[in-house]
């Protein structure tokens, strides 16, 4: 014999005990009406598409577009370095002069929050701009005919191309 059998017998046989039978559950028309359903024509699926293409910036072969020209990185990117130039200021380390007054106008409300929540330390870290390590990498990722070509300043390139 089965223990379960022993212990907990079988749900219809309870029913049976009770005097009551088990009711069979029938969806009712009005809770099949309920259901919404949706069909979409080819039409309508290629627009909303075309809607989703043209909202993240992708190509129609499925690259990603954008670029330098793309006014969401370039916000991302802003977002970032004053998210960066803010935390070394709360934890009390040492940042360019260049950095705070960038976070003071791009983000000021940042920059309030940062200088209210600075923490003392004993032995701050003094970094580097990191708009500096922006344009490095802006740079490095230039294609190699484009650009100054050996120009140490701006001034001295203008003197060249005269």
């Amino acid at each position: 014999m089965n223990i379960k059998q022993i212990l907990r017998p079988n749900l219809q046989q309870q029913a049976v005990s009770t005097g009551r039978r088990p009711q069979k559950q029938a969806a009712s028309a009005a809770v099949q009406r309920s259901t919404d359903r949706v069909s979409w024509s080819k039409q309508a699926l290629a627009f909303v598409e075309e809607q989703n293409r043209i909202l993240w910036g992708k190509q129609p072969g499925g690259t990603e577009g954008g670029g330098a020209a793309d006014p969401m990185g370039a916000e991302l990117k802003q977002q970032y370095n004053c998210l960066k130039i803010a935390t070394r200021i709360q934890k009390g380390d040492k940042v360019p002069l260049k950095d705070l007054k960038y976070l003071r106008d791009a983000d000021p409300k940042a920059y309030m929050m940062a200088i209210a929540t600075r923490q003392e330390k004993r032995h701050p870290k003094e970094w580097k701009s990191v708009l500096d390590e922006d344009e490095a990498r802006q740079r490095a990722a230039q294609p190699s005919g484009q650009g100054a070509e050996g120009c140490e300043s701006p001034e001295g390139c203008a003197e060249t191309e005269d």
